[in-house]
């Protein structure tokens, strides 16, 4: 598939977060301006489409775009779920126009500004090439 980039916010009107799946399984992803927790019962993954989440393919990404919030200091809050109807994470905060990678290990990553694959630590999470060097443009 070679490199994936994405986009980034040049207007104060929107909150981008990409979310970039490195993880070995599908995930679901949900971005919300306001913190809701999820509880899984009786029901599969697949139903969670109709709630807002987003199904993230290994080695994919998504962007998310909410209105941007009042004050520059709050938060997004970030819901991921696994194919085998796990819970990653529950609404875990996150700072606006901040990209997340899920690692191999289903770790949670800031992704390096401008790269939707590299990480603050300059690592490559990218599984679909061996050094991803590709840029937000």
């Amino acid at each position: 598939m070679g490199q994936i980039c994405g986009a980034q916010s040049s207007s104060p009107d929107y909150s981008i977060t990409n979310v970039a799946n490195g993880y070995h399984k599908t995930i679901w992803v949900k971005v919300v301006a306001e913190r809701k927790y999820v509880t899984l019962r009786d029901s599969s993954i697949e139903n969670t489409a109709g709630l807002g989440f987003t199904p993230i393919f290994p080695g994919d990404f998504d962007t998310f775009r909410l209105p941007a919030n009042q004050d520059p200091d709050d938060p997004v809050y970030i819901t991921i779920l696994t194919s085998d109807n796990a819970i990653l994470y529950n609404s875990v905060p996150q700072n606006e126009n901040q990209s997340l990678i899920v690692d191999k290990n289903g770790w949670l990553k800031y992704a390096l500004s401008g790269f939707i694959w590299r990480d603050t630590n300059d690592q490559d999470h990218d599984i679909n090439s061996t050094y991803s060097t590709c840029p937000i443009q």
